[in-house]
């Protein structure tokens, strides 16, 4: 399971809303993304994923580089 504790497209605040439909899903209050949750899980969809993973990836190599200089 991968915690995700800020939007993967801009970086912003997400926070729980409900959409039209009374379904909860996570929005991201600076850019406006939205994803539906599941059994209070959030889905992701492939680019999203792929976009968090590589902001963990270049925070993780970045933390790596500075803790080696």
């Amino acid at each position: 399971m991968v915690l995700i504790n800020k939007c993967p497209k801009c970086q912003g605040t997400l926070v729980f809303a409900n959409n039209l439909d009374h379904e909860e899903e996570l929005s991201c209050i600076n850019c406006g993304l939205s994803t539906p949750t599941m059994d209070n899980f959030h889905k992701l969809s492939g680019n999203e994923m792929i976009m968090m993973l590589e902001d963990k990836f270049n925070s993780y190599n970045k933390a790596r580089v500075v803790s080696k200089s």
